[in-house]
């Protein structure tokens, strides 16, 4: 079940990597779709990471992430999500014990 999940997972952020290529230009970072789609969730994203989290985080980890192209993240959570279903599906399963009980 769980194999299926990821897989619907992958699929979903395909499918929203193309459509961010296609329709914002397939350069233009992930601040700028964001702030295209509503220009006070990066201010929100900001005030929400200073206050929960250390300092370093927003300036080390978001403001590069947000520097990226906008399809780059969705892609990634697909190739993870695939992968890990990969992984998931090519498991053998545990066999059956070989003592005999008697």
């Amino acid at each position: 079940m769980s194999v299926r999940i990821l897989l619907v997972l992958a699929a979903v952020a395909v499918v929203i990597a193309f459509g961010l290529a296609l329709l914002v230009s397939p350069m233009g970072s992930l601040e700028q779709a964001i702030a295209r789609a509503n220009h006070l969730a990066l201010v929100g994203m900001q005030d929400f990471f200073r206050a929960q989290t250390p300092g370093w985080v927003w300036t080390a980890i978001m403001l590069p992430i947000l520097a990226r192209p906008s399809w780059l993240l969705p892609l990634s959570v697909a190739l993870l999500s695939g992968g890990a279903a990969y992984s998931l599906a090519s498991r053998t399963p545990p066999g059956r014990s070989q003592r005999r009980r008697g």
